[in-house]
């Protein structure tokens, strides 16, 4: 069979059982009676390694929206780099004590037990991952730089009390998004004066990093904050912006608002406010 074929037919269970194989064929490399024992041994180690490699590196990516991919494969890479001298200190300690043979017996049982939870993390199989889409209602274009910022979004919701629990549990999915897509910080507040008034309040670092907010909106993000606007009972929701200015150099931010009121229109966005895209506060 070839690999693609066992991958299939494995599904979620590809990445567990190539970690407990990994972790089989180290008890066997450590206690085997003989180099030619040991020597098929490693054999199978080495692809099973591989396998563990090819498959998790390949979920990754293909898990990574592309203008955040690299950085987050640099974290995948860091996290091998950054546990392999860990594990060879360990090793090294462990091997001191009772020897090289029964140290590799012993922490490759722990791959094997690593391989058997993993059925349990709910690891996706590669066949089940999909990319981020983006149809082309999405992908505007780019505009030119512009300075400004920090930018306050204020996106606010009048809900009937028995939406209540139903909304705060999309909040949640709409909270990883803001975040996702660039903003540092992320709140929902409740009014004091009408507790069926609540208000998403994130911040972004500058008005060109909100424009890109609303270019990494994916397919599966824009339908989530849509189901979110559908919880709003008075016509909205509708949003506003803030954003602080440098008060010596103001930026020219004509150009920019119609582009960003383009996006708000076609990437299922909140609503802008009527007559009032953005406000300016320094």
């Amino acid at each position: 069979l070839t690999r693609h074929a066992v991958v299939n037919r494995l599904g979620r269970r590809s990445l567990p059982a190539t970690v407990a194989l990994f972790g089989l064929a180290g008890i066997g490399t450590g206690a085997a009676p003989t180099v030619a024992v040991a020597a098929a041994a490693l054999v199978v180690a080495g692809m099973a390694w591989v396998w563990t490699l090819t498959t998790t590196n390949a979920t990754a990516q293909l898990m990574s929206p592309p203008w955040v991919r690299g950085r987050a494969m640099s974290l995948y890479t860091l996290a091998f780099t950054g546990i392999t001298p860990l594990g060879s200190i360990l090793g090294g300690i462990i091997a001191d004590g009772i020897g090289a043979g029964p140290s590799m017996v012993l922490l490759s049982t722990g791959s094997v037990m690593l391989g058997i939870a993993a059925t349990r993390f709910r690891i996706p199989a590669l066949a089940e991952v999909k990319s981020p889409e983006f149809t082309g209602a999405h992908a505007a274009p780019e505009h030119a730089a512009t300075e400004g910022g920090p930018v306050m979004v204020v996106n606010t919701w009048i809900i009937s009390e028995e939406d209540v629990e139903s909304f705060l549990k999309l909040m949640k999915r709409v909270r990883r998004i803001r975040l996702r897509t660039g903003a540092y910080e992320w709140r929902l507040y409740r009014n004091t004066d009408d507790p069926h008034r609540l208000s998403e309040v994130f911040h972004v670092v500058s008005w060109e990093e909100h424009l890109a907010q609303h270019r990494r909106i994916d397919d599966a993000a824009a339908i989530v904050i849509r189901e979110a606007r559908s919880y709003d009972r008075s016509g909205g929701p509708l949003t506003r912006h803030l954003i602080a200015v440098d008060v010596e150099r103001p930026a020219d931010w004509d150009a920019l608002l119609a582009a960003h009121e383009e996006y708000h229109g076609t990437d299922g966005s909140i609503p802008l406010e009527p007559a009032s895209i953005a406000e300016q506060s320094g």
